[in-house]
C-alpha cells in the first residue's frame, strides 16, 4: 500500500468554484435532511471526477471505528461492511486518512481492504484504487470524517481531484457536523465495549436534570441595561441566561452554558432565552411605548444549523417583536475556525433585519477579518481591555484604537466590563456612546428592569 500526500496544489478556476457552489447550495436549500444534502453534493462529485464512486466515512468520536458510510455509487453491501470497522484494523487509505489527518491513496484495495466481505465487492464494481481526504471539524481540528474517492483505475490521487474535494470542504464539515449532531445516531456495538470508555453517570444524571430544566422553563433570561450617553437612558438589554434551580437557586451560566454545548443542547437553551427574552422586552415595548434594543448571546455551535434562521423568523413572528431591535450576540473566539460557515447564515438573519453584535472583540488574531467576510453591526469591546485601562498604557492605546475603528467602519460600539466610575468617563473620552458593566446595574430580574425604566421615565 502506498500512502501519499498530495504536494504542489492546483486550485480550481473561480468559475467552476462558484458552478459547484451554487449547486451545493442548491442542494443544501432544496434537501429535506442533513443526509439528503450530502446525498446530492456526493453526486457533483461524481460527475466531476469521472470514473469514480465517492463517499463520506464518518468517524465515531474516538476516531475508532466507522460510525457511517454514506455514498450514491457503492452498493448497500459495501457501505454495510465498513459499518462498525474497527479503524485500527485496516481498512486502507481512509484509516490512515483518519489517523495522520493527510491525504493518503491505496494502490489496491482488494489487497488491502480487511476481512472477507470485501473479497467479491469491489471485483464486482471494477474498483481498483482508492484516495481518502480527511474533513476536519471545526471546533478542535480533529478528524471528523474521511471523503473517500474509489476509483476504477489505479493511479495515485492527482492535484485537481484533491483540489475539487478540499474547495467544498468547509461545506462538508458544516453538513457532517450537522448530521451528527442533529440525525446519525450513535450506535454501541458489543465488541467495542471493552475499548469504550463509560459514559459518566453524573453526567447523565445532569443532562437529564439540565433537559428537564429546560422543559420546565426554569432556563430563564436575566437583563443587564445598556445605556447610552447621548440619552443618557438605557438603550437597551442584554439577555443573560440563569437557571432558576428549586433547590440550589440562581445558578449562573458557567455552571450550565459549556456542559450545555459539549453535549450538543445549547441549541434548545438559546431557543428558550431568545424567545422569551423577545416576549419579555415586548412587553416593556408596548407597557412604556418606548423601543428598547434586545441582544442575546447565541452559540456559534447552534447558529451553524441549517434551520436557524428559520427558527428565529418563527421565534420574531410568534413575539411579535421587531426584527431590528434584536441583535445576536456571537462570541468572536467561537468563530475563529468557522467564519465561513456562519457567513451565509448571518446573511439570512439580516434579511430579517436582525442585527449582528461581535463579543470580547479584540481578543482574537483574526478580529478584523471577521469585519471584512461578516456583515455586522456592532462590536462590544472586551472587558479584558476597560479592566485596567486606568492604569495600563497598553490597554489605553487599545480601546482608543478599536473605538475609533469603529468609528471609520461606522460600527456601534458598546463597551462591556464598566465597573467605575473612571471606567466609564475614561471609555467615554475615548469616544464610546453605549455602556454595560456592574457601574450601571447588575443582571436582574424583569421585574426589576420595569422599575429601572419607570423611574427613568419619572
Amino acid at each position: 500500500m502506498v500512502h501519499q500526500q498530495v504536494k504542489n496544489r492546483l486550485k480550481i478556476s473561480p468559475e467552476e468554484f462558484l458552478e459547484g457552489y451554487r449547486y451545493i447550495e442548491e442542494a443544501m436549500n432544496q434537501s429535506d435532511s442533513y443526509e439528503d444534502a450530502l446525498h446530492h453534493i456526493l453526486k457533483y462529485f461524481d460527475r466531476k471526477l469521472t470514473g469514480t464512486y465517492s463517499a463520506i466515512m464518518i468517524v465515531d468520536e474516538k476516531k475508532e471505528f466507522i460510525q457511517e458510510c454514506i455514498s450514491n455509487g457503492l452498493t448497500e453491501e459495501f457501505k454495510k461492511a465498513f459499518f462498525g470497522m474497527l479503524i485500527d484494523k485496516g481498512i486502507g487509505s481512509s484509516a490512515t486518512s483518519i489517523r495522520t489527518g493527510k491525504v493518503t491513496f491505496t494502490e489496491n484495495i482488494s489487497n488491502d481492504l480487511r476481512g472477507d466481505v470485501f473479497s467479491d465487492i469491489p471485483d464486482l464494481l471494477k474498483l481498483s484504487s482508492c484516495r481518502s481526504i480527511p474533513i476536519f471539524d471545526y471546533r478542535d481540528n480533529e478528524v471528523l470524517a474521511v471523503f473517500t474517492i474509489f476509483s476504477k483505475q489505479s493511479h495515485s490521487p492527482t492535484n485537481r481531484e484533491v483540489e475539487i474535494v478540499k474547495s467544498f470542504r468547509s461545506l462538508l464539515t458544516l453538513l457532517i457536523t450537522n448530521y451528527i449532531q442533529s440525525e446519525l445516531m450513535r450506535v454501541d456495538f458489543p465488541w467495542i465495549d471493552k475499548i469504550k470508555e463509560p459514559v459518566s453517570q453524573a453526567d447523565e444524571e445532569f443532562k437529564c436534570e439540565l433537559l428537564k430544566a429546560i422543559e420546565n422553563k426554569e432556563i430563564k433570561p436575566f437583563y443587564q441595561p445598556l445605556y447610552q450617553m447621548d440619552t443618557n437612558q438605557i438603550y437597551g438589554f442584554e439577555a443573560l441566561a440563569r437557571w432558576d434551580h428549586p433547590q440550589k437557586g440562581i445558578l449562573p451560566p458557567n455552571e450550565f452554558i459549556e456542559f450545555a454545548e459539549d453535549h450538543h443542547i445549547i441549541d434548545l437553551i438559546d431557543d428558550l432565552v431568545v424567545e422569551q427574552a423577545c416576549m419579555d422586552i415586548q412587553q416593556l415595548k408596548e407597557r412604556y411605548n418606548q423601543d428598547f434594543v434586545l441582544s442575546v448571546n447565541i452559540s456559534a455551535i447552534h447558529i451553524t444549523q441549517l434551520d436557524f434562521s428559520k427558527k428565529l423568523k418563527n421565534i420574531l413572528m410568534k413575539t411579535n417583536f421587531p426584527g431590528e431591535l434584536l441583535a445576536l450576540e456571537i462570541t468572536e473566539t467561537a468563530l475563529m475556525q468557522q467564519i465561513g460557515h456562519v457567513s451565509k447564515t448571518i446573511d439570512q438573519i439580516k434579511q430579517l433585519g436582525v442585527q449582528i453584535s461581535i463579543d470580547d472583540f479584540g481578543t482574537s488574531y483574526s478580529s478584523l477579518n471577521y469585519l471584512k467576510y461578516l456583515s455586522v453591526d456592532m462590536i462590544k469591546l472586551d472587558r479584558s481591555f476597560v479592566r485596567d485601562v486606568i492604569d495600563n498604557p497598553v490597554d489605553q492605546r487599545i480601546c482608543k484604537t478599536i473605538i475609533q475603528l469603529a468609528e471609520d467602519l461606522n460600527l456601534k460600539l458598546l463597551a462591556e466590563g464598566i465597573e467605575t466610575k473612571e471606567h466609564y468617563e475614561i471609555i467615554r473620552n475615548y469616544g464610546c456612546k453605549i455602556f454595560q458593566g456592574f457601574y450601571f446595574s447588575h443582571p436582574v430580574k424583569l421585574e426589576e428592569i420595569k422599575q429601572q425604566v419607570a423611574k427613568q421615565l419619572v
